[in-house]
């Protein structure tokens, strides 16, 4: 599994190279139990507010281990998406 997403990741930085894009993986956890809410946060209200700031949604998965994670990858249009996005209010609040 781990090969095959270092593959992945490869052939997705080769892309992002091309295309002047960066990708990124994430990792978040939450406390045992709160998982779905994680996973409605992002359904409900993440996705659209990374579509606002043009960041693409590449893959979400829960890993095996630990069972109360979730990754995400993703990938922007530059650093200055990211800094856009990070810098938003309301995407501190979880509002559009």
């Amino acid at each position: 599994m781990i090969r095959k997403l270092l593959t992945l990741l490869l052939l997705m930085g080769a892309m992002a190279f091309a295309e002047g894009r960066v990708y990124e993986l994430r990792t978040y956890t939450c406390f045992d139990g709160k998982l779905d809410a994680l996973k409605a946060r992002f359904r409900d209200h993440t996705i659209r507010i990374f579509k606002k700031h043009d960041m693409q949604s590449v893959g979400y998965w829960v890993p095996e281990d630990p069972e109360h994670a979730l990754r995400i990858l993703r990938s922007l249009p530059d650093g200055a998406g990211w800094n856009a996005f990070r810098d938003a209010l309301h995407c501190k609040r979880g509002e559009e």
